[in-house]
């Protein structure tokens, strides 16, 4: 176990400890659950002290993005950029990792997912429409 986890679980007790007498002493309900509410705000932070103060890049969703669109072929790329998001999830596409072709009234059609391909198929119309309207 890592120093820091030690640190923060000994606050955590004493943060605990401190509930208790804070709360022994307070008389009604409202007092205990505000105490309470203290305490499971410092619980809620328990994650935020541990440590890790790297942040995640600030372009890395457009990174894995281009990385899903790079692995589509040239053509499919260019209309899967045109395109933009997925008419039934209404995400980007590229977000969800490579995006799922699927043919449609004789179009081509990018999605999210597999998993978008039957409500697609249920109602194409309203689909292409909103593909068309963006």
């Amino acid at each position: 176990m890592h120093r820091a986890d030690h640190l923060q679980r000994f606050r955590v007790g004493v943060a605990w400890r401190r509930w208790e007498r804070a709360s022994a002493g307070v008389r009604g309900r409202a007092g205990r659950l505000t105490a309470g509410c203290c305490l499971l705000a410092l619980l809620a932070c328990w994650g935020c002290s541990r440590g890790d103060t790297t942040a995640p890049p600030a372009n890395s969703a457009d990174d894995s993005i281009a990385a899903a669109m790079a692995e589509l072929s040239p053509e499919d790329r260019a209309l899967a950029e045109a395109q933009g998001i997925c008419p039934v999830g209404g995400g980007k596409l590229g977000s969800m990792g490579k995006p799922y072709a699927v043919e449609v009234k004789g179009r081509k059609v990018f999605l999210c997912c597999q998993g978008c391909e039957e409500e697609l198929r249920s109602n194409p119309d309203k689909y292409l429409a909103i593909l068309d309207d963006g």
